[in-house]
Parts: structure tokens; sequence; C-alpha cells
């Protein structure tokens, strides 16, 4: 039987699995869906119209007022998504581009892989105002609120000032490695780097669900309206839901994301696919946790990823031939908002052999202890070894909890 999974933009794994040999192939791959699929634009403009238990959005909105439109990484069809909801306000609403600002989420490299300021000109007279949330500078974040631990809450100065806040996010499972569930696209995505660097801690040092303190935030903020769209396959979009945001906290659920259960094989097969823009280390880390989860302890995952991104300094913790303590304990003084990548390869490290098909330098991705796959050939000879065999498309965005 021959398998193939696609990963990257355009990028295929592909193998041949044995008679003999155990496997479980991904939903997408053993499901026919013949339905036709509506245009995003008209997806997007009846649910603007017509959202769950809340008014026309062009009702909401009056001349005058300032908006931001938080965009969470990892947004299938990102663009295309802006470009509705961008058209539907020009045309439904008194806005201006000045009225209108983009708050993007990720880092700067991510961003400009978007090319959104040029996918997004000539749908107002004037040019849109463009943002990268930058964690790291103080000056762009406000006082927003006061955490369950007494901290506070720093946040997004254009989102804390705008007088309508709409969160443009991507619906996951809770139980995904960085992913804090249903706020997660405001909080602490839009926080500042204390918020991001290390789980919320109270006063006697253990840890709190950050869930409460997202809540209050988008409280603080007084956001009422939200839209969530699944993701499909790669940059598609499986489905879209906008509306009151506490009514869809309650009803959304992720089950088009979670897998049936699935037995442990010795060999799982990933894969990370859609835009570039997808392809981080904090993509990989959640990947690799879903893995883990269908793979026997001590047997071999295999990640296909395009991902390119430069490797966060506190990665360079796992290259230190110091005692597993003392690497665990060195990682526990960090502050990073990379804190937790950097946990989960140290973890799974030990307890499985990970290797990664990218666009790493090799010689970089050994030094963390992972197995640099240069051509996709390596893997049919994992492949072949393995008795059992578990093949997985996109495993940054499903669970099998």
């Amino acid at each position: 039987m021959d398998v193939s999974l696609p990963y990257g933009t355009q990028s295929e794994c592909g193998f041949m699995i044995q008679a003999a040999q155990t496997v479980n192939l991904p939903p997408q791959l053993t499901s026919n869906d013949t339905t036709t699929t509506t245009p995003l634009v008209e997806v997007a403009n009846n649910g603007l119209n017509n959202p769950t238990e809340f008014p026309a959005l062009s009702d909401t909105i009056f001349s005058g007022d300032t908006l931001a439109i938080a965009v969470e990484p990892d947004l299938p069809k990102c663009g295309e998504l802006l470009h509705a909801l961008l058209s539907y306000l020009r045309t439904n609403t008194l806005l201006s581009a000045k009225d209108i600002t983009i708050v993007y989420g990720g880092n700067t490299n991510q961003f400009k892989s978007l090319t959104l300021p040029e996918q997004l000109a000539g749908i107002f007279d004037n040019d849109l105002n463009f943002e990268v949330h930058l964690p790291e500078e103080s000056e762009k974040q406000a006082f927003l609120a006061t955490a369950e631990n007494g901290e506070p809450i720093r946040f997004n100065k254009t989102l804390v000032d705008a007088d309508i806040v709409i969160p443009l996010s991507v619906q996951l499972p809770n139980t995904l490695s960085d992913h804090s569930g249903f706020y997660h696209c405001l909080y602490p995505t839009f926080a500042d780097h204390a918020a991001q660097s290390q789980t919320s801690k109270d006063s006697t040092g253990n840890e709190t669900l950050p869930s409460q303190d997202a809540i209050t935030t988008a409280e603080m903020l007084g956001v009422q309206f939200i839209i969530k769209v699944t993701p499909g396959i790669g940059d598609e979009i499986a489905g879209f839901a906008a509306g009151e945001i506490k009514t869809l906290a309650s009803q959304l659920d992720s089950s088009e994301q979670r897998y049936p259960e699935w037995a442990a094989a010795q060999l799982t097969v990933g894969t990370i696919s859609g835009h570039t823009s997808c392809n981080s280390w904090e993509t990989i880390a959640r990947a690799l946790n879903t893995l883990a989860d269908v793979t026997l302890e001590s047997g071999t995952i295999v990640l296909c990823t395009e991902m390119a991104e430069e490797m966060p300094s506190i990665l360079n913790a796992l290259r230190a031939p110091d005692s597993p303590e003392d690497i665990e304990y060195h990682l526990e003084q960090q502050a990073s908002p990379h804190l937790q990548i950097a946990r989960t390869l140290f973890q799974l490290r030990d307890l499985f052999h990970i290797c990664l098909l990218s666009n790493h330098n090799p010689a970089e991705v050994e030094s963390l202890g992972i197995a640099p796959i240069e051509d996709v050939a390596q893997i049919q000879k994992l492949v072949d070894a393995s008795p059992s065999v578990n093949c997985i498309i996109d495993a940054h965005r499903i669970t099998f909890r």
C-alpha cells in the first residue's frame, strides 16, 4: 500500500506499507468527501451577517470607532480571511482604513511571509495599519488587569486602546502543548514577555491554570465578538464560526481534530503542512507531543516540515554535555517564551528516537539530540524496519486525548 502525506506548502512524504505491517492512516486519507466547497468570502459574509447569539457585525460598529483585529498565528488562509472581513467592513460600515489596525500575534518573519499589506491593498482608499506584537518591548504594552497570582497583566497597547477588538483565531484542542484553550488567541498571545515566558505561578509556587487570566483579559478588553476557524489539511479551512464569545466558547468543540483511539506503534510519521507561517518551533513542539501519544516508548517519531525558523536561543541548553538533571535545572531558571518548546524536546528525546525532516542545517538539528533526515527515501527504510506504523497529517493541530 502506497501512503502519501502532505507537508509544507506543496511537498509529499511518500512510502510503501507492506501487508504484514500494522498501520493506522489519518481520517483525511480514508474518507471520501465529495461535498462542494462554498467560496470563503460567501461563508464569511454569511457568518458575519448571521453570527451566533450576536447581531450582524455591521450593526455593532459605528462611525468614529477604532477597530483592532487580533490575528492569531497558524491561521489557515490568513490573507483570504482578512480580505473577506475587511471587504465586509468596507461595504457595510462607515469605517475607513485609518480606523483599523491589524495586529499580528506571530513573529516578524512569519508576518513577512504572509505578505498581508500586498494582499489587502486596494480594499480601502488608503493603506491599512499593521503591527506585529512584540512582547519584549515594554513601551508597546499597557496595564490591563491583575492576574490570579497577583501579577499585573500587561497587554498589547493597540488592543487595549481600541474601541472594538475582534480576534481572528484558530480553534485547536486544549490538550495541545502551549495551547491554553479557547481564549489562547488573546492571552498569552498578545500579552507581554513575562506572561509568555513561563506558566503563571502563585506565591506558593503552584502552577495555576492560565484560562481564568485569559477570560479576564477578554472581559477587560471588552471583547464580545470573535471569529474562530477550524483548520483542515494544510492551509484549508474545515469550519468557520463567528458570534458572541462566551457562547462560542461553550458550544465549539474540537471533535474534528480529535482522532479516534489508536494503539501505539513502533514508528509514527507525522507532518506539518500549510503556509510557511505555520512552520515554527512552537508547532514542532505541539506536533511532537501528539506523535508521542501514539508511539511506543523507545520507538521512532518522524516529523516532516519545511520549517527553517531560527532556533530559539534557549535550545542551546539542550546541546550542553551536562547531565539530564543539570539541563533540566538550567531550563527551569530561564525566562523565555520558548521554555515549553525546550521542555518538550528535552523530555521526548530521552523517551523516543526523534527524526526531523526540515530545511534546517542537519548539524544544528543533530546537536539537539534529534536525527536529521535529508531525504524522504530515508523514511522508507524506517518504515521497512517497523512492524507497526501510525501516520498523522498536521500533528500540530490534532489530539488523541
